[in-house]
């Protein structure tokens, strides 16, 4: 991807912290920054289980390595944060943490300086304050991504970053603000949305996918997305689970983006 594209930025959307030692991501990330000529996007977060959300066994049981409770797992990430950002800007680099420990380590710097942007997923409170201290963006969406379906909640986790960027005293407009959808599918009119959800859907809308799925027009969906954007979100992320469903992506492209970019583009003063 990295070579036949030239401006999208590249990056996981987001890669658990704890499935890799950091100084590997860190040298993953590097890599895919200077392949993509200072592209990548560091995204980061600290897992789920997909067994509490009907999805199969719990991934971290699948690979043989240990899932610790969420607030470890939140220690982790601060540990794994620290130690890639000294590979990339103080090798050799030692660290003896309660969760990591790495001698010397030595990598080859990223292409952005001083580091790639990290983007950090989820919607808590004290992953908010993280996000205050650590991240350049934030991301969440509906179930494990966050627990925040809806411009509503989302409004209301924006409301906790402000609080916790406050309470470090940084301008929170510094952290560029992301939603997330599981599985978006878009048509011109109602009877070809239909159409879609039936045969995604035969037996009628259901379990994990079927509850994070937004369905919607062309009209739904820039109504939908201008909930989003009048609640502060800056940046939108979605996935498709159907890879022929080329007309998601041409919609959005086409006659989505252009209309919101066009009522939320900053007006000339007179």
């Amino acid at each position: 991807m990295a070579m036949v594209t030239e401006r999208i930025s590249l990056g996981p959307i987001v890669a658990a912290a704890p499935y890799r030692n950091p100084v590997v991501s860190a040298r993953l990330v590097s890599d895919l920054d200077r392949l993509s000529n200072g592209r990548a996007v560091n995204g980061l977060g600290i897992g789920w289980n997909a067994s509490e959300w009907e999805m199969g066994r719990n991934e971290f049981d699948m690979l043989g390595i240990p899932y610790p409770p969420t607030s470890a797992r939140q220690d982790q990430l601060e540990e794994y944060i620290t130690i890639m950002r000294g590979a990339w800007h103080a090798p050799p680099f030692t660290f003896e943490g309660q969760h990591y420990q790495i001698t010397e380590a030595s990598i080859s710097p990223p292409v952005q300086q001083p580091e790639p942007p990290l983007l950090i997923a989820g919607g808590g409170k004290r992953t908010l304050g993280q996000a205050a201290r650590f991240a350049d963006m934030v991301n969440f969406g509906p179930g494990p991504a966050g627990g925040t379906a809806g411009p509503q909640l989302a409004a209301e986790r924006l409301g906790v970053l402000r609080e916790q960027c406050a309470a470090i005293g940084r301008n929170p407009d510094h952290i560029l603000t992301s939603s997330f959808e599981h599985w978006l599918v878009v048509a011109p009119d109602q009877a070809a949305l239909d159409r879609k959800i039936a045969k995604y859907f035969p037996d009628g809308i259901s379990g994990f996918w079927g509850a994070g799925l937004v369905a919607k027009t062309v009209e739904g969906t820039i109504d939908y997305y201008q909930e989003f954007i009048d609640a502060g979100i800056e940046y939108f992320v979605f996935q498709s689970l159907d890879i022929f469903d080329r007309e998601t992506l041409e919609l959005v492209e086409f006659e989505v983006e252009p209309v919101l970019h066009a009522r939320n583009a900053p007006q000339p003063r007179r």
